[in-house]
Protein backbone atom coordinates (compact mmCIF):
# COMPACT_ATOMS: atom_id res chain seq x y z
CA UNK A 1 0.00 0.00 0.00
CA UNK A 2 2.70 2.52 0.79
CA UNK A 3 4.19 1.82 -2.74
CA UNK A 4 1.69 3.03 -4.61
CA UNK A 5 1.01 6.04 -2.10
CA UNK A 6 4.78 6.62 -3.11
CA UNK A 7 4.58 6.55 -6.70
CA UNK A 8 1.32 8.65 -6.99
CA UNK A 9 3.05 10.89 -4.69
CA UNK A 10 6.55 10.74 -7.14
CA UNK A 11 4.41 11.21 -10.45
CA UNK A 12 3.36 15.08 -9.31
CA UNK A 13 7.47 15.70 -8.87
CA UNK A 14 8.90 17.23 -11.59
CA UNK A 15 12.47 16.19 -12.89
CA UNK A 16 14.61 16.84 -15.61
CA UNK A 17 15.19 13.92 -17.80
CA UNK A 18 18.92 12.71 -17.42
CA UNK A 19 20.50 9.43 -19.45
CA UNK A 20 23.53 8.02 -17.48
CA UNK A 21 26.02 7.02 -19.61
CA UNK A 22 29.06 4.89 -19.12
CA UNK A 23 31.76 2.38 -20.71
CA UNK A 24 32.85 -0.68 -19.67
CA UNK A 25 35.87 -2.27 -19.33
CA UNK A 26 34.97 -4.06 -22.10
CA UNK A 27 34.61 -1.27 -24.44
CA UNK A 28 31.14 -1.85 -24.44
CA UNK A 29 28.68 1.76 -23.98
CA UNK A 30 25.54 1.53 -22.02
CA UNK A 31 22.85 4.34 -21.11
CA UNK A 32 19.79 4.36 -19.16
CA UNK A 33 16.93 6.87 -17.89
CA UNK A 34 16.84 8.43 -14.81
CA UNK A 35 15.11 10.74 -13.14
CA UNK A 36 16.53 10.17 -9.57
CA UNK A 37 19.31 12.13 -9.94
CA UNK A 38 20.81 15.06 -7.50
CA UNK A 39 24.01 17.26 -6.88
CA UNK A 40 25.24 15.94 -3.32
CA UNK A 41 27.85 18.83 -2.71
CA UNK A 42 29.45 21.52 -3.94
CA UNK A 43 32.85 21.07 -1.66
CA UNK A 44 33.92 18.57 -3.04
CA UNK A 45 31.73 19.35 -6.49
CA UNK A 46 29.53 15.60 -6.73
CA UNK A 47 26.42 14.26 -8.00
CA UNK A 48 23.96 11.30 -6.48
CA UNK A 49 22.77 8.72 -9.12
CA UNK A 50 19.82 6.04 -8.17
CA UNK A 51 19.26 3.27 -10.56
CA UNK A 52 17.32 0.33 -10.23
CA UNK A 53 19.47 -2.82 -9.92
CA UNK A 54 17.68 -4.62 -12.45
CA UNK A 55 19.15 -2.43 -15.46
CA UNK A 56 22.37 -3.49 -17.07
CA UNK A 57 23.71 0.15 -16.29
CA UNK A 58 23.70 -0.48 -12.49
CA UNK A 59 25.64 -3.92 -13.01
CA UNK A 60 28.07 -2.07 -14.54
CA UNK A 61 28.44 1.30 -13.10
CA UNK A 62 30.16 -0.91 -10.08
CA UNK A 63 32.76 -2.30 -11.81
CA UNK A 64 33.94 0.80 -13.65
CA UNK A 65 35.42 4.59 -12.43
CA UNK A 66 33.20 6.79 -14.84
CA UNK A 67 30.02 7.55 -15.85
CA UNK A 68 28.26 10.90 -17.20
CA UNK A 69 25.24 12.24 -16.43
CA UNK A 70 23.65 13.83 -19.39
CA UNK A 71 20.47 16.68 -18.99
CA UNK A 72 18.27 15.98 -22.18
CA UNK A 73 17.46 18.82 -24.32
CA UNK A 74 13.25 19.08 -25.01
CA UNK A 75 13.94 17.27 -28.56
CA UNK A 76 15.40 14.04 -26.91
CA UNK A 77 12.53 12.52 -26.45
CA UNK A 78 13.55 9.50 -28.32
CA UNK A 79 16.77 9.00 -26.36
CA UNK A 80 14.90 8.76 -23.30
CA UNK A 81 12.39 6.29 -25.02
CA UNK A 82 15.36 4.41 -26.18
CA UNK A 83 17.00 4.62 -22.73
CA UNK A 84 14.55 4.01 -20.92
CA UNK A 85 13.35 0.42 -22.55
CA UNK A 86 12.58 0.67 -25.87
CA UNK A 87 15.95 -0.34 -27.49
CA UNK A 88 18.32 -3.23 -25.98
CA UNK A 89 20.84 -2.34 -23.28
CA UNK A 90 23.72 -3.04 -26.19
CA UNK A 91 21.89 -1.06 -28.90
CA UNK A 92 21.11 2.08 -26.99
CA UNK A 93 24.61 4.05 -27.91
CA UNK A 94 25.22 4.96 -31.08
CA UNK A 95 27.75 7.45 -32.93
CA UNK A 96 24.75 9.32 -34.45
CA UNK A 97 23.37 10.63 -31.35
CA UNK A 98 26.50 10.34 -28.94
CA UNK A 99 30.36 11.30 -28.63
CA UNK A 100 32.43 8.31 -28.20
CA UNK A 101 35.82 9.48 -28.54
CA UNK A 102 38.44 6.69 -27.69
CA UNK A 103 37.97 4.74 -24.46
CA UNK A 104 36.33 7.57 -22.87
CA UNK A 105 32.85 7.68 -21.37
CA UNK A 106 30.21 8.30 -23.94
CA UNK A 107 28.14 11.46 -23.85
CA UNK A 108 24.86 12.77 -25.59
CA UNK A 109 25.41 15.53 -28.73
CA UNK A 110 22.73 18.40 -28.34
CA UNK A 111 22.17 17.60 -24.26
CA UNK A 112 21.57 20.79 -22.03
CA UNK A 113 24.25 19.86 -19.70
CA UNK A 114 26.96 16.73 -19.59
CA UNK A 115 28.48 16.30 -15.81
CA UNK A 116 31.17 13.68 -16.07
CA UNK A 117 31.51 12.05 -12.98
CA UNK A 118 34.07 9.89 -11.08
CA UNK A 119 32.72 6.98 -9.25
CA UNK A 120 33.57 7.24 -5.69
CA UNK A 121 31.02 5.49 -3.92
CA UNK A 122 27.74 3.50 -4.31
CA UNK A 123 25.39 1.35 -2.07
CA UNK A 124 22.76 -0.98 -2.40
CA UNK A 125 19.02 -0.04 -0.65
CA UNK A 126 15.79 -2.08 -1.40
CA UNK A 127 15.72 -2.34 -4.87
CA UNK A 128 18.31 0.66 -6.04
CA UNK A 129 22.01 0.77 -6.03
CA UNK A 130 23.11 4.45 -4.91
CA UNK A 131 26.09 6.10 -6.79
CA UNK A 132 28.02 9.33 -5.77
CA UNK A 133 30.74 10.65 -7.91
CA UNK A 134 32.88 13.48 -7.88
CA UNK A 135 32.40 15.70 -10.71
CA UNK A 136 35.33 15.96 -13.31
CA UNK A 137 34.31 17.79 -16.12
CA UNK A 138 31.02 19.92 -17.30
CA UNK A 139 29.52 20.49 -20.60
CA UNK A 140 26.45 23.31 -20.51
CA UNK A 141 24.23 24.37 -23.81
CA UNK A 142 23.89 27.80 -24.39
CA UNK A 143 19.84 27.48 -24.52
CA UNK A 144 18.26 26.45 -21.63
CA UNK A 145 15.16 24.04 -23.40
CA UNK A 146 15.36 21.11 -20.90
CA UNK A 147 13.25 17.94 -20.95
CA UNK A 148 11.05 17.47 -18.42
CA UNK A 149 9.01 14.10 -16.87
CA UNK A 150 5.79 14.79 -14.29
CA UNK A 151 2.95 12.44 -14.08
CA UNK A 152 4.07 9.64 -16.41
CA UNK A 153 4.37 12.33 -19.39
CA UNK A 154 7.23 14.67 -20.94
CA UNK A 155 6.87 18.31 -21.33
CA UNK A 156 8.72 21.53 -21.09
CA UNK A 157 8.89 24.20 -18.66
CA UNK A 158 7.07 27.65 -18.96
CA UNK A 159 7.61 30.41 -16.65
CA UNK A 160 6.06 32.79 -15.13
CA UNK A 161 5.76 35.93 -16.77
CA UNK A 162 7.97 38.71 -15.16
CA UNK A 163 5.96 40.83 -12.63
CA UNK A 164 6.14 44.45 -13.76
Amino acid sequence: MMEKALAGAMRRYASSVSVVSCRDRDGNCYAVTATAVSSVSFDPPSMLVCLNRKTALADVLVKVEEFAINFLNSNQVAVSNDCAGGRKAGERVEAENWNMEGDGTPTLKGAQAVILCRRTENHTYGSHEIFIGDVVDVEIEEKVDPLIYLNGQYGTFSPFPAAE
